[in-house]
């Protein structure tokens, strides 16, 4: 189901409450039992990490807004046409376009983010940014995402491009050059998915052997993960029902989302548009974090004798938290067309009332071709995840162990470097067969099984 206009975490004027939860809307056999080798940890170095930790932090964030939006897509209940009013009002518009966003069956979205740490003047945080060449005590990334989707329960269907965009000074040492790392995501169906990256370049670190590759991650292969199962127990699936009846409830309890503003907005592709603002009740939604911590996030803590758990205000200050946010819908058919919202949070400093700085966000989303055919085109050829994983293994080993001769020579000829033998497999470089099984190191790893022990290599099928 495609996502609603959602909550928005926004201090303003309160006004009418809305409710989003009830809106209209040939190797040696395999040993099973035999858990995988376990690969040896690498040196430790500062070479490279501060930049490597930046992108890898990108990343995670495309990815992230990635599953999150799949999740919300496909977790947003059918909404029912609201009854038609004779005088529009905020809250009316806002239960139109909830109600019209739950029948779309696909669409093409463009996505933007950014993200900006900075720092007070004379600050602990201005001078960690300081100490890591990071200039005008500030640092600032952005996220722009295209994505076209299908959401035809016979025919599901996605395609998604996402590129960060990190400024970087010479300074810092990312040899003078911005980054821009570039993630490529396509679907068809439910059990196979394909992804992609793409410009990857940090000093230091090798990517060519991942870079611009596609790779093929199924279900298949998600369940050979250790302690990963796309299967849901009936146990599990209760669970999760259960923690969503209570959030609802909660949120009922606490309707901290509100309509506040309608006014006329330019038409958008010709279409007359209007804009409507959206607020937080700030006591609300104190209320609702409040509830919702103890109910699902306490009980996780582990208990200490004489210490008491923490409870939600001592983790989050939502005084410090300022945000706005729009939504444009076109009429009368309450399309929604943009989204935009803008977060800042104020870093709380030792002293009381003193800031460490401010971390802010800001998004805009355009949604159009709605309820078109969505083509994707699947990669020709594309490496396994175990592949992957592997040559992952590998870049890192590599950066962090520069000019070995471990990273090219293969003292037993087994087909696998030493560098491969002790970084990745957890074997030994001077023995052709690790495990005396009678199949040498390579032979083993090139067919999937472990060539340290019986059983298949930790992860993944081909």
């Amino acid at each position: 189901m495609p996502p609603t206009p959602a909550p928005l975490k926004i201090p303003l004027p309160p006004a009418a409450p809305v409710d989003p939860f009830n809106a209209p809307s040939n190797p040696p056999p395999p040993d099973p039992g035999v858990l995988p080798p376990t690969l040896r940890p690498l040196k430790k170095s500062s070479r490279g990490i501060f930049p490597l930790l930046i992108v890898f932090v990108a990343m995670l964030a495309c990815g992230g807004v990635a599953a999150a939006y799949f999740f919300w897509v496909n977790q947003q209940p059918k909404g029912q046409p609201p009854t038609p009013a004779s005088v529009e009002t905020p809250d009316s518009v806002l239960q139109g376009v909830i109600s019209a966003w739950s029948e779309v069956k696909s669409f093409h979205g463009e996505y933007d983010l950014t993200l900006t740490l900075k720092a007070a003047t004379s600050s602990d945080l201005a001078q960690e940014l300081a100490s890591a060449r990071i200039p005008d005590n500030q640092l600032t990334a952005t996220l722009n995402t295209s994505f076209d989707v299908s959401l035809d329960a016979a025919a599901p269907a996605s395609a998604i491009t996402a590129q960060v965009n990190i400024p970087t000074p010479d300074a810092i040492p990312f040899n003078g050059v911005a980054l821009t790392p570039r993630w490529s995501l396509v679907q068809t169906g439910t059990t196979t998915v394909y992804f992609r990256l793409q410009n990857l370049q940090i000093s230091g670190f090798d990517f060519s052997s991942i870079n611009n590759q596609w790779v093929r991650l199924n279900t298949e292969e998600l369940a050979a993960l250790p302690g990963m199962s796309p299967e849901i127990t009936p146990q599990q699936d209760a669970e999760a029902r259960s923690l969503e009846q209570r959030m609802r409830e909660f949120y009922q309890q606490n309707p901290f989302i509100v309509a506040d503003k309608l006014d006329p907005a330019d038409p958008i592709d010709g279409v007359p548009t209007r804009r409507l603002t959206l607020a937080l009740d700030r006591e609300r939604f104190k209320n609702f974090i409040n509830s919702a911590w103890d109910e699902w996030a306490a009980p996780l803590l582990v208990s200490i004798e004489g210490v008491p758990k923490p409870s939600a205000d001592s983790i989050i200050n939502i005084d410090a938290i300022s945000a706005s946010g729009e939504v444009w819908a076109t009429q009368p058919d309450n399309q929604l067309r943009r989204f935009t919202a803008r977060v800042t949070y104020v870093i709380p400093g030792k002293e009381e009332g003193s800031s460490e700085g401010t971390f802010s966000a800001t998004m805009d989303a355009r949604f159009s071709r709605f309820n078109e055919p969505v083509s994707v085109t699947l990669p020709g050829q594309a490496m396994s995840y175990r592949e992957f994983a592997m040559q992952v293994q590998l870049i890192m080993a590599s950066a962090l162990t520069p000019g070995s001769d471990d990273m090219t020579s293969d003292r037993d000829g087994d087909g696998l470097t030493d560098l491969e033998e002790g970084a990745v497999y957890g074997t030994n470089p001077d023995v052709a067969d690790t495990d005396g099984d009678g199949y040498s190191d390579g032979n083993e790893v090139k067919n999937g099984y472990n060539p340290n022990g019986p059983g298949k290599l930790p992860a993944f099928s081909e």
